[in-house]
């Protein structure tokens, strides 16, 4: 995945309140429309996931 699109996600997703709670499956949803069709959501989601944690280390 690119930085921009790791960017558009993260865009995306400070607009939900509780991405990894009560409003997963919107988060999900977002995560399945920006992510080309060769790769998996949860993929899509560990890859977010380590960039952000990378970001604030």
């Amino acid at each position: 995945m690119t930085l921009e699109e790791l960017r558009k996600i993260d865009h995306a997703v400070q607009k939900i309140p509780y991405p990894f709670g009560r409003n997963y499956l919107a988060f999900r949803t977002i995560i399945r429309g920006l992510i080309d069709s060769g790769q998996s959501v949860t993929g899509a989601i560990r890859q977010y996931a380590d960039w952000k944690y990378r970001m604030h280390k």
